[in-house]
């Protein structure tokens, strides 16, 4: 940090950081407008604040500047090219011992990395004092894919549901339906040796209905007591564990080879094409039906005529023989 306390004259402005020159053009010689182009200039790597040490009668000012990073950045205010008038408090880099292991770990930054992948952040110095550091790893990633696989298989159960026979769905009935719930309810039944022995124990509740709720602070609580346990558990679709029992009842409902939906589809779709075949012979025994049925009522139609015919023709011969009749009487 230092300070600068403008002079009288004509002036040209740079701010010095370390060996790097940065010019400056303030709207004027004040401290507030020399402050203002330094932040408008470099404010990513210094902050420049204008201070009143005097008071409100006779105020006098001072030109404040904190570097952005930790460590002795060397600043200054140039005035014509040479250094301003300046008080100056050398600043130092954050620094941590990690163990009694005489290596010093030393940061620009209060974020200080003492391993691969573990950084901390120091809130203060002191030098004789031992601080204790508790690593546990996040799991809010794992809770987020918990919560979500618990949303699926929620809307699955309910799906599956609405296919019983009481509730009449489209697939009621059909065998399908059960193997499918078999298969859903043995991810929540799912038995291990790992130190957890289900998923129960890892945040999740089944209840009566076949439903699951999930709990992220008992997930939180088990991984600190256990977290080898956890990943133990859990495994990997390819290594064991749950997931790899997972992958392949999954594997089993989905697969297109031999999967539960696949063969269901197949043997519905040879259903579908058997019942067409049936409807099309019985659409054909109805054509042959129905056109026999026109050639009986086209020959009776005539048998019809002919027979009106002949009517006509002896109720003619008996009006003759009636009028005749009637000549002789």
């Amino acid at each position: 940090m230092s300070a600068w306390k403008p002079s009288a004259g004509l002036h040209t402005y740079q701010v010095q950081i370390g060996s790097a020159k940065y010019g400056l053009s303030p709207a004027n010689d004040s401290a507030e407008a020399v402050a203002a182009a330094i932040n408008a200039k470099a404010g990513d790597k210094v902050r420049a604040v204008a201070l009143n040490v005097g008071d409100s009668d006779t105020p006098e000012y001072r030109i404040s500047l904190q570097a952005a990073s930790l460590g002795n950045a060397g600043l200054a205010i140039l005035d014509n090219g040479a250094a301003a008038a300046q008080d100056q408090t050398l600043g130092s880099s954050a620094s941590y011992i990690v163990n009694n292991s005489g290596k010093t770990v030393t940061s620009n930054s209060r974020a200080v990395a003492i391993a691969n992948g573990l950084t901390l952040t120091l809130k203060a110095g002191n030098a004789n004092k031992t601080v204790n550091v508790t690593l546990t790893r996040s799991s809010s990633a794992l809770s987020d894919a918990l919560q979500a696989f618990a949303t699926a298989y929620n809307g699955t159960v309910a799906a599956l549901d609405a296919q019983q026979a009481d509730a009449g769905g489209a697939l009621s009935g059909q065998s399908v339906v059960r193997t499918l719930q078999q298969s859903l309810a043995s991810l929540a039944t799912y038995q291990s040796d790992t130190g957890f022995s289900g998923i129960t124990e890892l945040g999740f509740d089944l209840s009566k209905e076949g439903t699951l709720t999930f709990n992220p602070l008992l997930l939180m609580s088990a991984d600190i007591r256990n977290s080898a346990g956890v990943t133990a558990f859990f495994g990997s679709a390819t290594s064991g564990g749950f997931l790899k029992f997972a992958t392949t009842a999954l594997n089993g409902v989905e697969s297109a080879a031999s999967g539960t939906l696949k063969l269901a589809e197949s043997a519905t779709a040879s259903q579908i094409s058997e019942m067409n075949g049936q409807i099309a012979d019985q659409q054909d025994q109805v054509d042959r039906l129905h056109q026999q049925l026109l050639q009986k009522l086209s020959a009776a139609d005539a048998a019809i005529s002919v027979m009106e015919q002949q009517y006509s023709y002896l109720s003619s011969m008996f009006q003759a023989m009636q009028n005749a009749s009637q000549q002789y009487a």
